[in-house]
């Protein structure tokens, strides 16, 4: 592994965890999906990716303001689209 590799690792693991901390301390799920969100924003390809999205997810239910839900859900897909688009129901062949 290339030093910048190692680097950039390091970067991510400690971002993620000054993030999962804060995210605990959080009362509001808007504030929560924020701060998942800016790992996700920073670090496209990170290791914690699947777990930041699937909390978003998760917290996105908690969201009472559909409007407010609807951004952060789209802020979501702009992070991760590039890397992981939706799967669209009914695609695969013979369905």
């Amino acid at each position: 592994m290339s030093s910048s590799a190692r680097e950039e690792g390091d970067h991510d693991r400690a971002f993620w965890a000054r993030v999962a901390r804060y995210v605990l301390t959080q009362p509001r799920p808007e504030r929560r999906i924020e701060s998942l969100l800016s790992y996700l924003e920073a670090f496209p390809t990170g290791r914690c990716n699947r777990r930041a999205a699937e909390r978003i997810e998760s917290e996105l239910r908690r969201v009472a303001d559909p409007r407010v839900r609807d951004a952060l859900r789209a802020r979501l897909r702009s992070a991760r689209a590039p890397f992981m688009p939706p799967v669209e129901p009914d695609t695969w062949p013979g369905d």
